[in-house]
Order: structure tokens, then C-alpha cells, then sequence
């Protein structure tokens, strides 16, 4: 049986809470966990687009004003892991922090778009 969607995001949830409590001696687990956070977000965004495409004029019309959304969400997403990979201990809290909101909000906004469409 599947697992309801909501426990998912639950789950996920509690992940990112989980990472945010790491500190830098967790560096590498926090930066692995976001790529692969990054990686199941790109495969649910071309799940959502390829649907978009099925879909009628009005589906496609609402995609193509959602996905500017979601890729300035990523773009940050992406500026976030560079600086959280470069690090410092001295800067690690912040840069931690703006990571995980940083994916926070991608996730949102990919999940936004699974909402709407």
C-alpha cells in the first residue's frame, strides 16, 4: 500500500528540522542530504511539467507563470549549496540556515504548482 502523501511531507519535514540542528562537524551529511533533496525535486519538477504539457491551453498558460516562480527558487537553491559547500565553521550557522530555507522554499513552490495544476 502506498504511503499517503502527507506522511511524506511530514517526513520531510522533520528532516529539514533535523538538518537544521546540525552543526558543522555534519557538514558534508547536511550538504549530501540537500543534493539529494535537490535531485527528488528536480524529478517531481519534470513529473509536473511533463503533466503541464497534457494538460489544455489554461493548464499550460498557469505552468508557464508557475515555473518562473519555481526557477528563482531553484537559482537560490542553488546559490545557497555553493556557499554552504564553501563554508566556514565561522559562518556555518548562516550559511546553514539559508540553505535550508533555500530548499524550504523550492519545495514549496514545487509544491504550489502540484496544488494549482
Amino acid at each position: 500500500m502506498p504511503i499517503p502523501i502527507s506522511k511524506v511531507e511530514q517526513k520531510v519535514e522533520e528532516a529539514y528540522r533535523d538538518v537544521k540542528e546540525y552543526g558543522f562537524e555534519k557538514k558534508e551529511d547536511t550538504v549530501e542530504w540537500l543534493k539529494q533533496r535537490q535531485t527528488a525535486l528536480e524529478i517531481k519538477l519534470k513529473k509536473l511539467e511533463a503533466q503541464a504539457e497534457k494538460g489544455g491551453d489554461k493548464t499550460k498558460e498557469a505552468w508557464n507563470k508557475t515555473i518562473v516562480a519555481i526557477e528563482k527558487e531553484r537559482a537560490a537553491a542553488v546559490q545557497q549549496m555553493q556557499k554552504l559547500s564553501a563554508s566556514t565553521k565561522d559562518a556555518w550557522e548562516d550559511t546553514k540556515d539559508g540553505a535550508v530555507k533555500a530548499y524550504r522554499d523550492l519545495e514549496t513552490a514545487i509544491n504550489d504548482a502540484v496544488n494549482k495544476l
